[in-house]
């Protein structure tokens, strides 16, 4: 995860695969148990930051197994290709909820890192 700022707005680039492990270790009952917490503590705030300071959040995805592949596609979270964009979508909600937050959509942009297509 990489954060830099704007002015007041406080902006996040996170992989998508590094929100859902965030939101899987943080919302285990046993959570604070896990030596990691601190940590990913940490992260899920910096990551709330940019949603209440109306940052920009880019959350990239990598070629996974069992996941869609974008080629390479770049934009709005608005105009991503399904499944990718329910699944942005799922995970930054769930940070969001966590924290008591709304952040705005169009903020946030998908990048493809899974290469271009053949």
């Amino acid at each position: 995860m990489f954060f830099y700022s704007q002015g007041d707005a406080y902006n996040v680039i996170a992989s998508l695969s590094q929100l859902e492990t965030g939101a899987l270790l943080l919302g285990q009952p046993g959570a604070p148990l896990n030596p990691e917490y601190p940590r990913w503590r940490d992260w899920a705030a910096a990551l709330c930051r940019a949603m209440e300071t109306g940052g920009k959040i880019h959350v990239t995805v990598e070629r996974e197994t069992g996941r869609a592949r974008l080629f390479g596609w770049r934009g709005p979270l608005g105009s991503a290709p399904e499944p990718c964009r329910t699944e942005v979508i799922a995970v930054l909600d769930l940070f969001a909820t966590r924290e008591g937050l709304t952040y705005d959509r169009s903020k946030v942009e998908v990048i493809g890192l899974d290469g271009e297509k053949e």
